[in-house]
Formats: C-alpha cells, sequence, structure tokens
C-alpha cells in the first residue's frame, strides 16, 4: 500500500501500489525510485486535489471507471459534478493518464447542451491548462455555440480573457480566405458614411 496526503487538511488515504503505478507513469516514477522522498517515504502529497476529486481518481483506478450520474442530480449538485469533473481531467492531465480524462471528457460532453459552465470553472480550466489542452478547446467552442453573444456582452468580464480571445480567433479561423476579398463582401464605402442631415 501507498499513502496519499490529500488537500489543505492533509487527510491520508491508502491505494494499492500496484493500481496506482500502473495507471499513472507519475506515480511509477515517484513510488519506484528511492531517490525521492516518495520513493523512500512511500506518500505522495497533492495538496491541491480536493477530497471528492481524488475519490473519484481512487474510484477509477480500481475500475476504470467514472460512477458520475450527471443527469439526475439537482443543478447546485450538478455544478459541483461538473467542477469535480473538470478538475479530474486536469489531475488525469498532471499524471499522465489519458483514459482517466476520456472518460471525463465524455461525461463532460454528453451534458454540454443542457448546463451553463459557471465561469469560475472556467477561470480553473484557462489557470490549469495549457493552449492546446483539448479541454480548453471543447470549452471554447462549447462556450461560442452554446452561449448567446448578449451573455459574452454583459458577463464579458466573469470569462477568462485568453478565452474570448480564442473565441475569436476560432472564428476568424473559420472565415475562407477569399472572405476578405472586397468585391466577396459586396462592401462599398457608402455603408460606413455618417448620414448627414439637410
Amino acid at each position: 500500500m501507498v499513502t496519499f496526503i490529500i488537500g489543505k487538511e492533509a487527510l491520508k488515504f491508502q491505494v494499492h501500489k500496484d493500481f496506482a503505478c500502473h495507471y499513472s507513469p507519475v506515480f511509477r516514477a515517484a513510488f519506484e525510485n528511492d531517490r525521492f522522498i516518495e520513493g523512500e517515504t512511500q506518500t505522495y502529497t497533492l495538496v491541491d486535489v480536493k477530497q471528492g476529486v481524488f475519490h473519484h481518481l481512487v474510484n477509477w483506478l480500481y475500475s476504470q471507471r467514472l460512477d458520475i450520474d450527471l443527469e439526475n442530480l439537482e443543478d447546485e449538485e450538478r455544478v459541483e459534478s461538473l467542477r469535480d469533473l473538470v478538475e479530474l481531467w486536469v489531475l488525469g492531465d498532471r499524471l499522465f493518464i489519458p483514459a482517466l480524462q476520456n472518460q471525463a471528457m465524455h461525461l463532460l460532453f454528453s451534458v454540454s447542451k443542457s448546463i451553463d459552465y459557471p465561469t469560475n470553472v472556467l477561470h480553473y480550466i484557462y489557470k490549469n491548462t495549457q493552449r492546446d489542452s483539448t479541454l480548453r478547446m471543447f470549452m471554447v467552442k462549447d462556450c461560442a455555440y452554446g452561449v448567446g453573444s448578449s451573455d459574452f456582452r454583459l458577463h464579458q468580464k466573469d470569462y477568462p480573457r485568453e478565452m474570448l480571445l480564442e473565441v475569436v480567433e476560432m472564428f476568424m479561423d473559420a472565415i475562407p480566405d477569399d472572405f476578405h476579398d472586397e468585391q466577396f463582401l459586396g462592401m462599398d464605402v457608402k455603408h460606413f458614411e455618417v448620414p448627414e442631415e439637410c
């Protein structure tokens, strides 16, 4: 068994070493190398991981399944479960467990049309992922096609600035090259004239 110390409360959990090391090369490198403190103590600390997120990770290590039913939850519980899934995806990225990330993504995708992501979740994603992250790309597309322009305008300060720029980039990249041709647009300077009063 290996010990995990989780969260600011430093709660201790024991997990079978074989399961942890089999699914995460990060755990394998830490626990099987006695030059690391984790290898010497057989203890791994995740101070920035919530207890609930760690429970989902452990359940996945033992079963390779995420038992999170987002469909039949009250709104507040659903938002908390969404936040847990996003944090679990980020943790899977950190621990090099793509199968866990993919299962989390499938669950996020399954409810993407029926729920709005709280902007604090979006800020968490942008603080904890890189620009080429598939989680980021998913959120950009989901928000771009699922959020009305009036919502972006009304709540623009709530969205991560980088996300808004990526939404604009996505739409700009989707415009064909010949769209910028003046004849294709049918533009005339008169479209931009200010009406003159007589």
